[in-house]
């Protein structure tokens, strides 16, 4: 991935991606789901009439925080044995890329 853009917006480090998304590591997600929660609310608002999507990996260990992003409108978009890759949606008609 060609990092463009480095970005801090609440508790996330984002990556802006080259179809105007932003990316966040698993690395950087919070310890706790209700930092999450609140971080990923504040998020959307903040991002929601800039950006287009918004990629989110979350590994397996932290698995529980599924159900608040899927709530927050995140679908499931691809997967490995130990992650899950959702994305959001923020604008109609934006390019959700296949994997190759």
């Amino acid at each position: 991935m060609s990092n463009t853009s480095l970005e801090k917006i609440g508790c996330f480090n984002t990556i802006l991606d080259p179809y105007n998304g932003i990316t966040i590591e698993s690395k950087d997600l919070p310890n706790s789901k209700e930092e999450f929660e609140l971080n990923l609310d504040f998020l959307i608002e903040e991002v929601q009439y800039k950006r287009f999507l918004i990629w989110i990996y979350i590994d397996i260990k932290k698995s529980d925080f599924i159900p608040i992003a899927t709530k927050f409108g995140f679908t499931f978009h691809s997967c490995n044995s130990d992650y899950i890759l959702l994305v959001k949606v923020l604008k109609e008609n934006a390019i959700v890329p296949n994997l190759a």
